[in-house]
């Protein structure tokens, strides 16, 4: 008695999970629409679940040997598979690459701010120069007015950068 005799029949909505204990390449069938092969696999799982599953992949990571599967099976015994574990590494790897990306975006886009924050003060330096001299003294030279101005922005950007 072949495999394709024993195979599991459901009916089709009920969720079944399982864990791949063999998986056997089959067959492989072309379809004649869309030109793509699909390769067909005998699985067992550890739940006694004796199934095939199509993949477009002929070592499909997807139902390998010790994956952790979420299938369905319906009344003519077809299965169709929902999630496997293979779905939830590829997930978690795209979240950490996805997470990795953030960060540097957030560090660049935070040296912009900081580069802007204090060209921003670069008026506001050269105003407060200009009113330091006007308040207290006469504005004998211009040199005084750029020392100050110098200062007063070097300062302001030690401070933003300890931050």
């Amino acid at each position: 008695m072949s495999i394709r005799s024993k195979q599991t029949k459901g009916d089709g909505k009920t969720i079944h999970y399982g864990k791949i204990v063999s998986c056997v390449f089959e067959t492989e069938w072309l379809n004649p629409l869309s030109k793509k092969i699909i390769y067909y696999h005998d699985v067992i799982t550890d739940t006694g679940h004796i199934l095939t599953i199509g993949s477009m992949d002929k070592n499909s990571n997807r139902i390998k040997k010790g994956a952790v599967i979420e299938y369905t099976v319906d009344e003519k015994a077809k299965t169709k598979l929902l999630s496997s574990s293979a779905d939830v590494d590829k997930i978690a790897e795209k979240a950490v690459l996805d997470k990795q990306l953030k960060e540097e975006k957030e560090q660049s886009r935070s040296e912009k701010t900081r580069i802007k924050g204090q060209e921003t003060y670069l008026g506001f330096t050269w105003a407060y120069a200009k009113d330091l001299l006007i308040a207290g003294k006469t504005m004998k030279d211009m040199k005084e007015l750029e020392k100050m101005a110098r200062f007063i922005y070097d300062e302001i950007g030690k401070m933003l950068n300890q931050e």
